[in-house]
């Protein structure tokens, strides 16, 4: 039983095995109804605490549900409904899956220093033009 939970163990520390998982994870999640009708995922409405406290969306939200339409091949109903950033993160993902596991070790620092702080600059930039009504909040 200990060997088996060390291999499991072992095996969830490989480089690009999270990011994996989160993209499986975003294919077996059965996305929100098409057009936006229903934006819960698996039943469960948006938990964004900001949201609920103010009804102001974060600079992530929709992010999950838009990752979980582009595992389904949705692309464009991703991008104009939740999270114009979604294709951002999607191909971060696939990057770091591909080369941890084909390198078994993570991205090079000198890659995610500058992928990190891009990402939260335009993060910042969507939120501030959702704020101002420029680009859509995602549905509730």
């Amino acid at each position: 039983m200990r060997t088996a939970c060390n291999r499991a163990g072992k095996i969830l520390q490989r480089p690009g095995v999270g990011s994996l998982l989160i993209l499986l994870a975003g294919a077996v999640i059965p996305p929100p109804a098409p057009g936006g009708g229903s934006a819960h995922l698996l039943g469960i409405p948006t938990l964004c605490p900001l949201r609920a406290a103010t009804g102001v969306p974060c600079p992530g939200c929709g992010i999950t549900r838009a990752l979980c339409l582009c595992c389904h091949g949705r692309f464009a109903e991703a991008v104009t409904l939740y999270h114009p950033l979604v294709p951002l993160v999607f191909a971060g993902l696939i990057a770091a899956a591909g080369y941890g596991l084909l390198y078994k070790k993570p991205l090079p620092e000198r890659w995610l220093t500058p992928l990190a702080y891009g990402t939260v600059a335009l993060m910042i930039a969507v939120w501030v033009a959702r704020l101002l009504h420029v680009l859509p909040s995602p549905p509730p």
